[in-house]
């Protein structure tokens, strides 16, 4: 086996992906090659003939095919960081795409997915309704007016999406993609829901090959804490698409409370290999080793791990302050606690850890003034109102 072939191999490619990048890497240094000789002998007359700059015929067709290569590439690459769930990366490849063809409605629906995903609403809106505009009645129709009911709903036009989802079916019953939202809404608003199993069961029959479908239905019964139920249905998902990094997430999350550590920890490593700015599966790694591997150690690294993505992670910031407390590493417990309040200030339980630390760094004052924070939550709070009478005798 040539050299380039099994290193492409040890980095998880398909035989499909290596024929792709082995024939793009190809065909791109050969037309460089074309391009640069075409260049030469084109400068070499003009500066022997002294006529005008023209580019002959051969070089616009190597020049077409460089952007066809290019083209290929940047979608490649797109489709990978989206299958990991890394939307975000994947919106500049399609847009560098679009730049040779800015009128491909397969590539301009693929970038609605990805800023959909992403979260940006408002502009994954403006591309599907621009795309519906177009053409209403083409075969992407199911599938963007699907996604405009979604964008419609992360927008908070609950109503709206309910309506445009609704629409969809009427026009497409088989919309795989409707089916799926709307049972996950469904989920949303009740557990368990009967109503959203019957959509969701409605989205795999309507396409077996659609992984969205087999991973929000095992996440609906992952749940519901029906694990054996989920785990089947994210394998099945995983079938499908062996990079699904959400369905090894949830694995892991379904072994972690079956309180299998081995499993848990290799599906949550997986995942992270696939899509490393997972930062709440980097924190349920760190709950793993502080819950069922007692070992504070690896907890704390994967904590501070999660910061890095997402600086004010409550729980990984709260669970970060506990292990500094109990280290002795006061000053740095504070910092990670008031990390843990900034989205919520009335949370008791992460207001007395706080009040605890600074009255074991000394800092009398803020300890009370935080104690009575905490009476002003809970006027019956007994360790605070107990707090408050025995330092401010000092």
């Amino acid at each position: 086996m040539p050299r380039e072939i099994k290193l492409l191999s040890k980095a998880g490619l398909s035989e499909k992906e290596q024929s792709l990048l082995i024939k793009i890497g190809t065909y791109s240094f050969g037309a460089c090659c074309i391009l640069v000789a075409a260049f030469w002998v084109s400068a070499t007359l003009l500066n022997r003939t002294g006529k005008g700059t023209t580019i002959s015929r051969p070089g616009l067709q190597q020049q077409s095919e460089v952007n066809h290569l290019d083209v290929e590439a940047h979608l490649f690459v797109a489709k990978r960081q989206m299958s990991s769930s890394r939307h975000e990366q994947a919106i500049p490849h399609l847009q560098r795409a679009l730049v040779v063809n800015s009128r491909d409605r397969t590539i301009r629906s693929k970038l609605s997915e990805a800023l959909l995903n992403a979260g940006f609403f408002q502009r994954a809106l403006s591309t599907i309704e621009s795309l519906l505009l177009e053409n209403p009645s083409d075969s992407l129709s199911p599938y963007l007016m699907a996604r405009k009911g979604i964008a419609l709903f992360y927008m908070g036009n609950h109503q709206q999406s309910l309506e445009a989802l609704n629409r969809c079916l009427e026009m497409y019953p088989n919309s795989a993609e409707a089916l799926c939202f709307l049972g996950q809404i469904e989920a949303s608003i009740q557990l368990p829901s009967p109503k959203a199993v019957e959509y969701l069961n409605a989205s795999i029959e309507a396409d077996p090959g659609y992984v969205e479908g087999w991973y929000q239905l095992g996440r609906y019964y992952s749940l519901t804490g029906e694990y054996f139920k989920g785990r089947r249905l994210f394998l099945q998902a995983l079938n499908l698409d062996p990079l699904h990094s959400r369905s090894h997430a949830r694995l892991g999350t379904i072994y972690y409370y079956l309180k299998d550590a081995d499993r848990a920890k290799k599906s949550y490593q997986t995942a992270l290999a696939i899509n490393p700015d997972d930062f709440n599966t980097r924190y349920n790694l760190g709950e793993l080793y502080y819950n069922l591997h007692d070992d504070k150690h690896n907890a704390l690294y994967h904590y501070k791990k999660t910061l890095e993505k997402n600086p004010l992670h409550p729980d990984a910031n709260f669970k970060a302050g506990i292990i500094c407390m109990s280290n002795r590493m006061v000053k740095e417990a504070i910092r990670y606690f008031e990390n843990s309040l900034h989205s919520d200030r009335t949370n008791v339980r992460r207001l007395l850890q706080l009040a605890a630390a600074y009255e074991q760094l000394g800092d009398l004052p803020k300890a009370v003034k935080t104690y009575q924070e905490i009476r002003g939550i809970e006027p019956l709070n007994s360790i605070a109102n107990q707090k408050i009478r025995f330092l401010s005798s000092y």
